[in-house]
């Protein structure tokens, strides 16, 4: 039997850097990715519909993640040690642009902390934001009052990792079954597929075209913009 462990540090080094990645996007002889301002350019240029350009590049990412899945694995037992971390952080970048992609299309500002903080819930899917949901409840008052500082940001990114880096935890488990070459590279690839579908899922739950579902409050677009143009006042 074979056991997967990736520390705490080495996950959160692979989500920060996944979130840098889909931010600003990664170029070189064997690779072009997109950030989500490109991404979403391109797919508005061919859609003209924000909905539209939704459903066209998350049908896309679920074919990529697939497709990564399928490579990263291929190879079975002898790879594993050295393929799952690619693969987490290659499954991180894609569902971030996912998730990314989703907000920016209907409107949303990715440096609000508010939507920083949503992008990684949701990558969790629906537990994830479940998990966010409970930690503004045990805010409380400063929740209600939307007095929610930097510092409760921080905190609350801080578990949502912990929380993230434990469901990888338990799904790495089943890394144990990827014996057969051929039968490893159809189950990393379907694993993943699933995954992304699941996140976008959350993030139109949350990122909203009518507004950000903050916990149990709808923020509407213009609150954002009003409270953003307040903070840089």
């Amino acid at each position: 039997m074979i056991t997967i462990k990736i520390s705490q540090d080495v996950f959160n080094k692979s989500l920060q850097y996944g979130f840098e990645k889909a931010m600003q996007g990664t170029t070189g002889r064997k690779v072009n990715a997109k950030s989500i301002h490109q991404l979403t350019t391109k797919y508005m240029a061919q859609y003209h519909d924000p909905e539209k350009a939704i459903k066209a590049l998350v049908n896309q990412s679920r074919l990529l993640t697939a497709t990564t899945g399928a490579v990263t694995n291929f190879g079975g037992l002898l790879t594993i040690p050295v393929s799952l971390p690619t693969e987490l952080v290659t499954t991180l970048f894609v569902n971030i642009r996912v998730i990314g992609s989703i907000a920016y299309l209907r409107g949303y500002e990715l440096t609000d902390p508010k939507v920083r903080a949503l992008m990684l819930a949701a990558l969790a899917g629906n537990s994830g934001i479940d998990h966010f949901k409970q930690a503004l409840i045990k805010s409380s008052t400063r929740y209600l009052q939307g007095r929610l500082n930097q510092a409760f940001f921080d905190k609350v990114t801080a578990q949502l990792s912990h929380f993230l880096f434990k469901q990888f935890s338990i799904n790495a488990a089943t890394a144990t079954v990827k014996i057969i070459p051929v039968v490893s590279a159809a189950i990393g690839g379907v694993t993943e597929a699933i995954s992304t579908t699941a996140v976008a899922k959350a993030a139109d739950a949350v990122f909203k075209p009518e507004g950000l579902q903050f916990g149990d409050r709808l923020i509407s677009r213009q609150e954002l913009l009003t409270e953003q143009t307040k903070n840089q006042d």
